[in-house]
Formats: C-alpha cells, structure tokens, sequence
C-alpha cells in the first residue's frame, strides 16, 4: 500500500495514467494535481485538498473521498462508482457524464457542480446542498435527495424514475422533460419552477409547494399530491387523470384544457382559477364545486342516470347463473 498521507505526496510527483490502487491520500494537498486516467481504486482521501486537480476518465471506485476538499476539480468521465464522499466540497467541479453509480455523497457541498449526463442511479445526496448544479440529462434512478438543498438547480431531461426526493428544495429549479414517476416527493417545495412536460406517472407529492411553477403538458396521472398548494400555478394541458387532488389549494392558477378524469378532489379548494376546457368527467368534486370554480366551459361529471345511445336500443339479454354450478349443470 501507497502511503502518501498528511500531505507528504507533492502533485508535481504525480502523473497521469498511473496505477495507484489502495494508496493512503489522508489529509494530502494535491491541489491541481493532474492524475487523469489513473486507477485510483479503494484509494483513501480523507480530508485530502483535491482543488483544481484533474482526475478525467480516472477510475476511483471504492476509494474514499469524505472530507475532502474538491473545489472546481475535473472528473470529467471519471468512474467513481461506490464511492464514500460524505461531508465532501464539491462546489463548482465538473463531474459531468461521470459514474457515479451507488456512491454516498451524504451531507456534501455541490455548488454550481457540473454532473450533467452523469449515472448517478442509486446514490445518496442525502441533505447535500446542491444550488445551482447542473444534472441536465442525468440519470438519477433511485437515487436518494432526502433534505437535499436544489436550489436553481438545473435538471432538465433527467431520469429520477423513483427517486426520493421528501422535503427537497428545488425551487427555481428546470425540472423540464424529466421523468419523475413513482417518486417519493412528499413536502418538496418546487416554488417558481419549471415543470413543463415532466412525466410523473405515480409519483408521491403530497404536501408540496408547486406555487409560481409552471407545469404546463406534464403529466400526473395517478399521482398523489394530498395537501398541495397551487397558488400562481400554471398547468395548461397537463394531465391530472385519477390523481389524488384531496384537501389541496389552488388559488390563482391556471389549468386550462388539463385532464382531471377520475381524479379526487374532495376538500380541495380553487380560488379564482381558470379551468376553461378541462375535463373533469368521472372526477370526485366537492359539493357545489361546479358552480364555485366557475366550471363553466369545463367537461363535468354526469349524473349516473344519463345513458348513451341510439333510442330504443336495449342490452343484450343475459340469464343470471349462480357463481356455482349445481351437479345437474354440470
């Protein structure tokens, strides 16, 4: 084992492209170092200073990085795959198209970081602070962002195909074209973000804060979002189809030609919206919904008595059978 620990490895006397596996980087400075393309793997760098160090196409899997003080490195197309990088300062470092598969960056920094078109499936930003990074085209698949601080975040395109993401802040954030179905998003505030056309089939969204977003074209069918607040909010055809609208508040927002069939809306409450060519066909509405919400250009649920069809037309005859068959019948 490589022991260059508390400092004593100079980075002039690393290179590129060498092999270095289980080296001891603790508490080392190898600010600007150039070791890309080197295998790096089940490395320690504990509380190492890794600022402006290049580490592209390195491969650092199973190495730990906790501590580590990383401002504006280059791991461009790195493999940091299982990577333990907790309590980490990643801020401003290009990490884009990186593999960081299964890595735990659990309480790190990622100010401003490039991750884009990075594969992030199954890691943990658990409580990171990732305001203004760039995850355009990621794939976060499963990946945990539990308390995580998303702040002006840039995600568009990404993957988050059952992610969790409860009590996130992503306000401000670009979440457009993303596909967030069956996340788990309960409390994520996404105040004056960009929703549009995100694919959120089944998502758990219950209690968040969607006020001056736009979501206009996405899709939330059979999602929940219990206790929501919609305020300012435009969604113009989306789909809300068999959704879970219960005790929400809309106030001020705008839905015009958006799908509410078969959702729920009991204890909802819309204030001065605009609901002009939505469909709320077999939706549950509060009593008097109709006429308080103005639902007068919108598609409503009819009674179970209207029938369709040509006059006169009767269903075929059907003779009613016991579920079970006599020994005669047999």
């Amino acid at each position: 084992m490589t022991d260059v620990a508390n400092g004593n490895q100079h980075p002039m006397n690393l290179a590129p492209g060498q092999s270095l596996e289980g080296a001891v980087f603790e508490e080392a400075n190898l600010d600007a170092a150039n070791v890309s393309g080197s295998v790096l793997t089940a490395c320690s760098f504990v509380r190492a200073s890794l600022q402006d160090a290049n580490f592209s196409t390195a491969n650092l899997t199973h190495s730990v990085l906790s501590g580590v003080d990383a401002k504006r490195a280059v791991f461009r197309q790195a493999v940091l795959r299982y990577v333990v990088a907790c309590g980490a300062t990643f801020d401003g470092a290009d990490m884009s198209a990186a593999d960081l598969l299964g890595a735990n960056l659990s309480g790190a920094t990622l100010r401003e970081c490039s991750l884009e078109e990075a594969e992030l499936s199954g890691a943990s930003f658990e409580g990171c602070d990732l305001s203004g990074a760039r995850l355009g085209g990621a794939n976060l698949t499963s990946a945990n962002f539990t308390g995580a601080c998303m702040r002006g975040a840039y995600l568009a395109g990404a993957n988050l195909t059952g992610a969790k993401l409860d009590r996130a802040d992503l306000s401000d954030a670009v979440i457009s074209d993303a596909d967030l179905s069956l996340v788990s998003g309960s409390g994520v505030s996404f105040r004056s973000g960009v929703l549009e056309r995100v694919r959120a089939r089944g998502a758990d969204f219950s209690g968040c804060d969607f006020s001056n977003a736009i979501a206009s074209g996405a899709n939330f069918e059979r999602a929940t979002l219990y206790g929501g607040t919609m305020a300012n909010f435009v969604a113009e055809d989306a789909s809300y189809e068999f959704a879970d609208l219960r005790q929400s508040r809309l106030e001020h927002a705008r839905f015009t030609r958006t799908s509410f069939v078969g959702a729920i809306l009991l204890g909802a409450e819309a204030t001065a919206c605009d609901f002009a060519g939505a469909d709320f066909y077999w939706a549950e509405l509060p009593d008097g919904a109709i006429v308080r919400w103005a639902l007068t250009t919108a598609r409503v649920p009819t009674g179970p008595d209207e029938t369709y069809g040509p006059r006169g037309v009767r269903p075929p005859y059907v003779r009613m059978m016991p579920l079970h068959r006599t020994p005669s019948q047999r």
